[in-house]
């Protein structure tokens, strides 16, 4: 009995965990991130006009929610530069200060969409509710986007917590 030793521990058991920090998701700034959501504006809104043309069967209709879609991809695309310029130094600015782009951008962001609804209800292609629909369903993927963000993110700390 005196030979008898208890065998050393495997190597798996003495590594240190691996950090946590290290899969955590990226910032929603990311322009990964920013990517990803559009990418899945585009696949939700194809499938979705797809499936509208066949439920609303009416030209106008149909151009109303595609013009949502691209309504709401537009909006979040111009909110995504005022915000970018707003974090950029003033020197990748060309001395300008970002402020600036910001106070430009917004009023011709909404100037723009305006003209383009007004010319669209001129041409008696604007349906209020289906550009609704088109608008709060490319929203939608950006909420499901973030959401998924958030959890991974709760994920990744609740890992790194035990």
């Amino acid at each position: 009995m005196k030979n008898l030793t208890i065998p050393p521990a495997p190597v798996e058991a003495t590594r240190p965990k691996p950090q946590a920090q290290a899969n955590a998701p990226a910032s929603p700034l990311d322009a990964r991130f920013i990517a990803r959501v559009y990418r899945s504006m585009l696949w939700f809104g194809l499938v979705c006009t797809a499936m509208a043309a066949f439920a609303f069967q009416d030209g106008p209709a149909i151009v109303s929610f595609v013009g949502g879609l691209i309504l709401a991809a537009v909006l979040l695309r111009g909110q995504e530069v005022a915000v970018r310029s707003m974090l950029q130094p003033q020197d990748k600015m060309m001395g300008l200060d970002p402020r600036l782009a910001m106070v430009l951008l917004l009023p011709l962001k909404f100037v723009g969409v305006v003209a383009v609804l007004v010319a669209f209800n001129a041409l008696g292609w604007l349906r209020p509710a289906p550009l609704a629909l088109g608008f709060f369903a490319a929203n939608l993927v950006l909420v499901a986007k973030f959401a998924g963000w958030m959890l991974a993110r709760f994920n990744a700390t609740k890992t790194q917590s035990q």
